[in-house]
């Protein structure tokens, strides 16, 4: 079937007359898709859209972590924008202006969950599938994250059953990675002892493992070869296992800013 998409939707799909739903299209694609109920899988891009670029990862399309690769920065940024403006205007902000749009550089993201299957293949969820897409590179990850998967994958491939799934939680803080290995069960003495040894062979700031088994997981500390912190306007603060992290030190810049500006001169302010 050839259609013409004509907008990308709030998800990130671009859409034609139908609706019909096609990731990893873009306004302007002149396209043959196959088409599974409302769902259109691409088959032959006829004419591209001006707007259409290569995507910078070679996993773009099957791995689920990214979906609008292939879009141009110019035009990304004006379909975010536009997001926003739309979903003001459901309800009921009308007339409003926007801040321009801060985006954070590549190779930046300091906060992943990664899930892996029997040591085999270690990244993220294919979409819409269960499959686990086996990565190798990611330019939007921090290059310490991304150096850190080969020697993870190794190490695990010794660990887990062929077909026994982990879900991996890393922060990037100021003085190394903290992990927290999410899995059924508690680990015993030997698990412990070569978790320490892949800490202290990778130069793992601090490795917490979650038994997903408890009614209330909570992490528990395996090794902790230095206290995880990072800097709030210049003052170190150590992380509890668990913390949450802006997803990009440009992001997290960006917002201390603008609340900053907001309440210079206040008398009080009420933190909510």
């Amino acid at each position: 079937m050839r259609i013409k998409i004509s907008h990308i939707g709030a998800k990130g799909d671009g859409i034609a007359d139908g609706p019909l739903y096609v990731p990893f299209s873009v306004d302007g694609d002149d396209l043959e898709v196959k088409v599974n109920g409302k769902q259109g899988r691409i088959k032959h891009i006829h004419k591209a859209s001006p707007h259409r670029v290569a995507p910078l990862c070679k996993h773009f399309g099957r791995c689920g972590g990214c979906a609008l690769q292939h879009v141009s920065e110019d035009h990304y940024k004006n379909w975010k924008q536009q997001k926003v403006i739309t979903e003001l205007g459901h309800r009921g902000f009308d007339d409003i202006s926007l801040l321009p749009l801060e985006v954070s550089p590549l190779a930046s993201r300091r906060r992943a969950r990664l899930t892996a299957i029997g040591g085999r293949a270690v990244g993220f969820a294919e979409r819409g599938s269960h499959n686990i897409i086996d990565i190798t590179e990611c330019p939007v990850m921090a290059p310490e994250i991304v150096r850190f998967i080969d020697p993870l994958r190794v190490f695990l491939k010794g660990q887990l059953g062929a077909r026994q799934k982990m879900a991996i939680q890393i922060n990037l803080a100021d003085n190394g990675l903290d992990i927290i290995l999410d899995s059924a069960g508690e680990p015993d003495l030997d698990l412990r002892m070569d978790i320490a040894a892949f800490a202290e062979a990778q130069d793992v700031a601090r490795i917490c493992w979650r038994d997903m088994k408890l009614k209330k997981p909570s992490p528990e500390i395996l090794c902790e070869r230095r206290k995880p912190h990072v800097s709030f306007a210049g003052h170190k603060v150590f992380l509890p296992p668990g913390s949450f992290l802006q997803a990009t030190k440009t992001g997290e810049d960006a917002l201390t800013d603008f609340v900053a500006k907001a309440v210079e001169g206040a008398d009080k302010i009420v933190d909510i």
